[in-house]
Protein backbone atom coordinates (compact mmCIF):
# COMPACT_ATOMS: atom_id res chain seq x y z
CA UNK A 1 0.00 0.00 0.00
CA UNK A 2 0.88 3.18 -0.65
CA UNK A 3 2.21 6.22 1.98
CA UNK A 4 -0.80 8.33 0.08
CA UNK A 5 -3.18 5.52 0.59
CA UNK A 6 -2.14 4.76 4.27
CA UNK A 7 -2.67 8.17 5.27
CA UNK A 8 -5.91 8.52 3.90
CA UNK A 9 -7.08 5.29 4.95
CA UNK A 10 -6.13 6.61 8.81
CA UNK A 11 -8.06 10.08 8.03
CA UNK A 12 -10.83 8.31 7.34
CA UNK A 13 -10.74 6.18 10.35
CA UNK A 14 -10.28 9.35 12.53
CA UNK A 15 -12.81 10.87 11.14
CA UNK A 16 -15.17 8.33 11.80
CA UNK A 17 -13.87 7.38 15.35
CA UNK A 18 -14.23 10.95 16.15
CA UNK A 19 -17.49 11.00 14.69
CA UNK A 20 -18.89 7.78 17.04
CA UNK A 21 -16.93 9.94 20.00
CA UNK A 22 -18.89 13.14 19.44
CA UNK A 23 -22.44 11.50 19.85
CA UNK A 24 -21.29 9.68 23.18
CA UNK A 25 -20.73 13.22 25.14
CA UNK A 26 -23.54 15.16 27.23
CA UNK A 27 -26.37 16.60 25.73
CA UNK A 28 -27.29 20.10 26.47
CA UNK A 29 -24.93 22.59 28.71
CA UNK A 30 -21.79 21.60 31.13
CA UNK A 31 -22.26 22.62 34.39
CA UNK A 32 -19.36 24.18 36.47
CA UNK A 33 -17.73 21.69 39.19
CA UNK A 34 -18.11 22.68 42.88
CA UNK A 35 -14.96 24.65 44.43
CA UNK A 36 -12.64 22.05 46.55
CA UNK A 37 -11.43 24.14 49.39
CA UNK A 38 -11.83 27.73 51.21
CA UNK A 39 -14.48 30.16 51.46
CA UNK A 40 -15.62 29.70 47.90
CA UNK A 41 -16.88 25.86 48.48
CA UNK A 42 -18.94 27.36 51.86
CA UNK A 43 -20.47 29.46 49.49
CA UNK A 44 -21.08 26.99 46.94
CA UNK A 45 -22.70 24.78 49.50
CA UNK A 46 -24.94 27.43 50.77
CA UNK A 47 -26.31 28.36 47.40
CA UNK A 48 -27.09 24.72 46.73
CA UNK A 49 -29.15 24.52 49.93
CA UNK A 50 -30.70 27.06 48.81
CA UNK A 51 -31.21 26.31 45.89
CA UNK A 52 -32.69 22.69 46.98
CA UNK A 53 -34.73 23.89 49.84
CA UNK A 54 -36.21 27.25 47.01
CA UNK A 55 -36.99 23.43 44.60
CA UNK A 56 -38.64 21.66 47.51
CA UNK A 57 -40.68 24.59 48.59
CA UNK A 58 -41.22 25.19 44.51
CA UNK A 59 -42.51 21.38 43.86
CA UNK A 60 -44.94 21.30 47.56
CA UNK A 61 -46.77 24.64 46.15
CA UNK A 62 -47.34 23.06 42.90
CA UNK A 63 -48.61 20.38 44.22
CA UNK A 64 -50.67 21.83 46.88
CA UNK A 65 -52.33 24.17 43.89
CA UNK A 66 -52.45 20.66 41.91
CA UNK A 67 -54.56 18.98 44.63
CA UNK A 68 -56.81 22.22 45.34
CA UNK A 69 -57.27 21.93 41.90
CA UNK A 70 -58.79 18.75 41.95
CA UNK A 71 -60.79 18.87 45.36
CA UNK A 72 -62.71 21.89 43.05
CA UNK A 73 -63.79 19.51 40.25
CA UNK A 74 -64.87 16.63 42.34
CA UNK A 75 -68.83 17.57 42.41
CA UNK A 76 -70.65 17.51 46.45
CA UNK A 77 -72.70 15.00 47.41
CA UNK A 78 -75.99 15.65 46.83
CA UNK A 79 -77.76 16.95 49.83
CA UNK A 80 -81.38 16.56 48.64
CA UNK A 81 -84.07 14.91 50.76
CA UNK A 82 -85.86 13.06 48.20
CA UNK A 83 -84.64 9.37 47.94
CA UNK A 84 -83.14 8.35 44.76
CA UNK A 85 -85.13 6.84 42.10
CA UNK A 86 -84.64 3.18 41.16
CA UNK A 87 -85.68 1.65 38.36
CA UNK A 88 -85.64 -2.36 38.11
CA UNK A 89 -84.17 -3.97 35.41
CA UNK A 90 -85.49 -7.27 35.55
CA UNK A 91 -87.97 -7.99 37.32
CA UNK A 92 -87.68 -9.65 40.38
CA UNK A 93 -89.24 -13.34 41.28
CA UNK A 94 -90.65 -14.71 44.20
CA UNK A 95 -88.03 -17.07 45.69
Amino acid sequence: MSDHRKSLVRLSLAAVALTVLVGCGLKGGLERPPPQFGEARATYEAEQKAKAEADAAEKAKKEREAKERQTMTIPAPSTSAQPPVTTPSQPTTPQ
